[in-house]
């Protein structure tokens, strides 16, 4: 009996096989997480110190107030300054992830899709940022005041909102902060663009924060900005 038990087991064990399959992911190098945090910071500093920079000195130079002696209206001139700072940051945009795809392996899934999504985040940055700018140039003084008052605003994002690493390592008290500020939803949509590659609609969370930022920032723009 137990021989016939043992013999079917045998020739059970004998009939399988076990067929073993490596499944190889991708490799999530530093550069994928370091470079959308750089791109970010880039459009941060580019839309607070350029945008109350610029600003502040039209106005202390009085060229604002020759521009409405003219036909030119105001939002034209915002206008302007947003679409010029725009170009000249998707240019740069478009450089850092060029060089860092082809020279340092920064890993872009879907290339040229997930790159327009990428440019697209960070026109949406960026415009976000410049509502911080257009506030400091409302209430700076003078020129002298300006980075002490941009500082202020970007060095906490700078070290808090996952530049050069994940918030998860920060103690549970410092998360909480990160996690309000808007650089942090902005590199968090970007990697998951670039690496997951999740489409805009997929990183609608990070787009609403955004969104709300937004809202927030011009509203306190609106009180503080000044034309003369």
């Amino acid at each position: 009996m137990l021989s016939k038990i043992f013999g079917q087991n045998a020739e059970t064990l004998s009939a399988v096989r076990l067929h073993e399959t490596t499944i190889k992911g991708r490799q999530y190098k530093y550069i994928d997480f370091l470079l959308p945090g750089m791109l970010g910071f880039s459009l941060l500093s580019s839309g607070v110190f350029g945008t109350a920079f610029v600003f502040l000195s039209l106005r202390l130079t009085l060229v604002i107030k020759r521009f409405f002696a003219t036909p030119v209206r105001k939002y034209s001139i915002v206008l302007g300054e947003a679409l010029a700072r725009l170009v000249f940051s998707w240019i740069g945009a478009l450089f850092i992830i060029m060089v860092g795809h082809f020279f340092f392996g920064f890993t872009l899934i879907h290339d040229f899709i997930t790159v327009v999504n990428m440019l697209i985040l960070s026109a949406i940055g960026l415009i976000v940022f410049m509502g911080f700018g257009f506030i400091i140039s409302g209430i700076a003084k003078n020129e002298s005041t300006i980075p002490p008052l941009s500082n202020i605003v970007t060095l906490p994002q700078f070290l808090l909102s996952g530049t050069f690493f994940a918030t998860t390592a920060f103690p549970s008290w410092l998360r909480g902060l990160a996690d309000i500020l808007p650089l942090t939803y902005l590199n968090h949509a970007m990697r998951q663009v670039a690496f997951e590659g999740a489409g805009l609609g997929d990183v609608t969370h990070d787009l609403l924060i955004l969104g709300i930022w937004f809202i927030v920032i011009y509203a306190v723009a609106v009180k503080t900005f000044k034309w003369e």
